[in-house]
């Protein structure tokens, strides 16, 4: 096949999808070139054959959302997994870094500093909950 036919039949493809139209040009090489209007006929009876199938596609939007809904899930359980591996992961850093200033002697230290944020922590809860209030007012 010449490069010609070649893209005489890409413009019959197109001419065949609607992206184009039959130019008189391309009339007359189907015409005069057997081989171009055989594969202009095969498109034709292509055409025809899929015509019969040609029919509207339901749409259960149901079956969308509940794909969406168990897609969200996944999803979600990813993202948790995450979270529980990275706590895991600096919580056991965290209980070593603590084993190994007791173990250097720190131990009554670490204890003062225990005491002292089981005092002062909860003394933070009413300004936290302030806090979340004027941002859930935005």
């Amino acid at each position: 096949m010449s490069l010609n036919h070649q893209k005489i039949q890409e413009e019959l493809l197109d001419i065949y999808y609607g992206e184009k139209h039959m130019t008189e040009e391309i009339r007359i090489h189907l015409d005069t070139c057997s081989e171009c209007a055989t594969y202009w006929k095969e498109l034709d009876v292509l055409k025809n054959r899929m015509s019969a199938y040609d029919r509207e596609v339901e749409i259960d939007e149901r079956i969308i959302g509940r794909a969406f809904s168990k897609s969200n899930i996944i999803v979600e359980r990813k993202k948790n997994l995450k979270d529980l591996l990275v706590f895991a992961i600096i919580s056991s850093l965290l209980l070593a870094l603590l084993g190994l200033l007791i173990y250097m002697g720190y131990g009554k230290s670490v204890i003062i500093v225990q005491i002292i944020l089981m005092v002062c922590v909860p003394l933070l809860i009413p300004f936290m909950i302030r806090q979340r209030l004027m941002e859930e007012e935005y």
